[in-house]
């Protein structure tokens, strides 16, 4: 297997837009766990903030492999659109009193998978 330098991948059509449009989907990913112990914390306290946290991660964890699965059968568009649409709606449900921990839940849940989305573009981009 030969590498690649990143001038090349850069050269390579529609690369540089791909990894700057990927960069910019992942923002509220990097910033979720962070909105979660605030938000909670701001109510419950911040024993109640890492509990949601802790069901956030885990959501997450048990989301990633189904919306892979979703990516591969029905294709990269639909599946990342749907699923950042319905993480939004988690994290404003996470907003509301009643439903904190559901919006914990579903934002975990339907976390778009960006990261395996980037990289089976570039390997068929860069064959």
């Amino acid at each position: 297997m030969r590498s690649v330098g990143y001038g090349q991948v850069l050269r390579v059509p529609y690369a540089t837009r791909l990894l700057l449009s990927t960069l910019l989907g992942q923002l509220p990913s990097g910033m979720a766990p962070l909105a979660v112990v605030l938000a909670g914390g701001h109510r419950d306290g911040y024993g109640a903030a890492g509990t949601l946290a802790a069901v956030h991660l885990a959501a997450n964890a048990a989301g990633g492999p189904v919306l892979g699965r979703l990516v591969d059968r029905l294709g990269q568009p639909r599946v990342l659109t749907v699923s950042a649409v319905v993480a939004s709606a988690g994290f404003g449900l996470l907003l509301t009193d009643g439903a904190m921990l559901l919006g914990a839940v579903v934002a975990g849940l339907a976390r778009p998978p960006l990261d395996a989305a980037l990289r089976a573009t570039l390997s068929s981009l860069m064959l």
